[in-house]
């Protein structure tokens, strides 16, 4: 498991935002919903409280009602394959937040082909 030092989790506390955009970020099915995992790192036991939107793609492409795909698969189905990033701990981080970012520039863009598991031509 990743540390985080007091300085780190004092930030992420007072951290002001708009918008803050995941991929599976709430599914509390998922064995590590982002925003729990956030606030398990700032030592709450619960979701880390928003001060801005939370937008998760999941939900956007595929609904509550169903899991639908991975965000790689999800970003296939749009985009074809994803850049290469490198095979690294960081490489794979930055993968993931180019890969959402380009979902949610798609459908803020009216773009999205996969909406409420449902593909568009």
């Amino acid at each position: 498991m990743e540390t985080w030092n007091i300085e780190e989790m004092r930030l992420l506390r007072r951290w002001r935002y708009d918008d803050v955009v995941s991929f599976n970020g709430s599914f509390r099915g998922q064995r590590w919903p982002d925003l729990l995992k956030l606030g398990e790192i700032v030592g709450i036991e619960d979701e880390l409280p928003l001060k801005g939107t939370h937008t998760d793609m999941r939900t956007v492409c595929w609904s509550d009602r169903i899991m639908g795909s991975s965000l790689a698969n999800t970003y296939k189905m749009q985009f074809g394959n994803c850049p290469d990033f490198p095979h690294t701990h960081e490489g794979s981080c930055e993968s993931d937040v180019y890969m959402t970012f380009k979902l949610w520039e798609a459908w803020k863009q009216g773009t999205l082909r996969i909406i409420d598991g449902q593909v568009r031509d």
